[in-house]
């Protein structure tokens, strides 16, 4: 095994809408819906937001650690604004932050 995926995830980047996420071809690739015996029941419609947040910021999320771990063995100075930039603009994205 390589560790690499052996899928490949929708294209990114991922973006939130109401109750749905869509891949970069603007394609349905998660549902937070609202019924009777869906999860929205148990949790609030702020809470489904934050879902959709996190689940659209993943691939994001994903991508600045796998840059982050690339770099920690030859890390230097230089790359120090830029790996923290990748890394907070992912949290941003993840905790609804626009930056």
């Amino acid at each position: 095994m390589t560790g690499r995926p052996v899928t490949v995830p929708s294209p990114t980047p991922w973006t939130n809408g109401v109750n749905q996420i869509r891949d970069a071809k603007n394609r349905l690739i998660a549902w937070l819906g609202y019924g009777r015996r869906g999860i929205s029941q148990r949790v609030s419609a702020q809470e489904q937001a934050a879902n959709a947040r996190l689940i659209a910021a993943a691939p994001d999320l994903l991508d600045a650690l796998r840059n982050v771990a690339a770099r920690w063995d030859r890390y230097d100075e230089e790359d120090s604004p830029r790996l923290g930039e990748e890394i907070r603009a992912a949290i941003a994205k993840a905790e609804g932050v626009s930056r």
